[in-house]
């Protein structure tokens, strides 16, 4: 796999990942969504809202996975057509 980020190993680079977007999707979230509500203050605002984040956070984990695949089967065809190895 190419890059230095998939050189950290499938889990590491899929829970950073799936963290940093899940974090950044609950920071704009707040600064958004928040000023329109209702809600008296940002942790009522939150706590409201932790089912969508949780959805947002597993749904994440799956489509980071899905790139890491993709990337890996680009991965393995090229070195197919290269013919690196035999273990191929």
């Amino acid at each position: 796999m190419n890059g230095k980020e998939f050189e950290k190993g499938r889990l590491n680079w899929l829970l950073s990942s799936a963290g940093t977007a899940s974090i950044f999707y609950m920071i704009f979230s707040v600064v958004f969504l928040y000023p329109s509500s209702d809600h008296e203050n940002i942790a009522t605002f939150t706590s409201d809202n932790i089912i969508q984040y949780s959805i947002y956070s597993v749904s994440m984990c799956f489509a980071f996975w899905g790139y890491w695949l993709y990337n890996e089967s680009l991965y393995q065809k090229e070195i197919k057509s290269r013919k690196v190895g035999d273990k191929f």
